[in-house]
């Protein structure tokens, strides 16, 4: 049967939009998946807009145990023992001291100690201290050395003294450790001693 061209053109016309219609909505369809996934997988927004300047440098600064610009308070007990026959006797005794570290490896302090040695004998001593950081093992080696002088309750021997040494500190975190060394005093006028430490120290 033939029909009227009209009716063709219609018929096609109609096949036509029918056809870009499903077409359009297949690719639409296609597209809100997309939309759907992309949206699912966006990454967070980047740290420099979730966080202001002071907070990201915070977030990305290295944190060690040991710092520089840092001060510790030291507790201690200690033993003291002569090193040849003389005024000082062996003896147990402590003490305290604070310590200033200019960076990661170089300070200083000041500290102060006593003991029972034929008479209570005090010392105090200003030092210079090189350690080592092992931020791993929570650990610091360091070097000791410093200059003060002997207090006796008595006054008859009042003296000078030089000393050295090493120990080692332990940290549990960035403000509490704890200490240990051994150091050789050298006096002016008496017989030298070496001392041997084990304190607490707070860092801040």
């Amino acid at each position: 049967m033939k029909y009227p061209p009209l009716i063709t053109r219609v018929s096609l016309t109609l096949g036509l939009i029918i056809l870009a219609s499903s077409a359009s909505i297949s690719r639409a369809d296609t597209m809100d998946d997309k939309t759907i996934v992309r949206t699912q997988l966006r990454p967070e927004a980047p740290q420099e807009h979730r966080y202001g300047e002071k907070e990201l440098a915070a977030a990305t600064e290295d944190v060690f145990l040991f710092n520089g610009n840092e001060w510790s308070l030291d507790v201690f007990g200690m033993y003291a023992f002569e090193a040849g026959k003389g005024t000082y006797d062996d003896g147990f005794g402590g003490g305290i001291g604070v310590n200033y570290f200019f960076n990661r490896y170089f300070g200083m302090g000041l500290e102060g100690y006593g003991w029972n040695g034929d008479g209570i004998i005090g010392s105090a001593s200003g030092n210079l201290m090189l350690r080592y950081p092992i931020e791993k093992w929570h650990l610091a080696p360091y070097l000791i050395g410093g200059i003060g002088g002997n207090f006796c309750a008595d006054k008859s021997d009042d003296q000078v003294n030089a000393s050295g040494g090493i120990g080692v500190e332990y940290r549990f975190n960035a403000h509490w450790g704890i200490f240990t060394d051994a150091r050789y005093v050298i006096t002016d006028k008496t017989n030298d001693y070496g001392i041997a430490r084990l304190g607490v120290r707070y860092s801040f």
